[in-house]
């Protein structure tokens, strides 16, 4: 809803105070915990709607941070990040709290199903029919870069959930 994106665009990151942890179907990357449930912390009676919608959407910006941290450690020679998702193509507040949670530019993909694609030249690479993946084309949209005071912020919602996330989750690793 565009009233929604417009509200959400003119609020300053982690305004409401909020920690979730976006687990509805289980922890699905990263720490691959299927039981890991989802918990909103937090809450109080001045909570309004708008500040729970935008605390679930920089659980997941978060995430992406958390995850980025991880494969920049695996591939450092990474040049840039491509988003690719409905979602981020029809959010662009989403799609920018993802850059300024990991603090660099992103780029949107406009491919319609970038991880299917992927996979696909993956294989068609293992097959031996294609020899260069860095040569097939890939339609990008537009960049996203962050901004230095939101990325500070959501650093510091980050550290919070990844608080909440290690106490949460303490039980799984027993």
């Amino acid at each position: 809803d565009e009233a929604i994106e417009q509200e959400l665009a003119g609020r300053e990151p982690d305004i409401h105070g909020l920690t979730f942890l976006p687990f509805l179907a289980g922890e699905r990357s990263i720490g691959w915990r299927p039981h890991a449930r989802a918990t909103l912390h937090g809450l109080s009676l001045s909570t309004g709607p708008l500040d729970i919608l935008q605390a679930g959407m920089e659980a997941v910006a978060l995430r992406f941070a958390v995850a980025e941290r991880i494969l920049r450690r695996q591939f450092p020679q990474a040049e840039e990040i491509i988003v690719s998702g409905g979602a981020f193509g029809e959010s662009r507040v989403w799609a920018t709290m993802v850059a300024d949670a990991i603090g660099c530019q992103i780029a949107l993909s406009k491919e319609a199903e970038a991880s299917s694609r992927g996979a696909a030249i993956m294989a068609l690479q293992s097959a031996g029919l294609i020899s260069d993946v860095e040569n097939i084309a890939v339609a990008l949209g537009e960049n996203i870069d962050p901004e230095p005071s939101r990325h500070a912020r959501l650093t510091a919602a980050l550290e919070r959930q990844q608080s909440l996330y290690e106490r949460m989750t303490m039980d799984d690793r027993r």
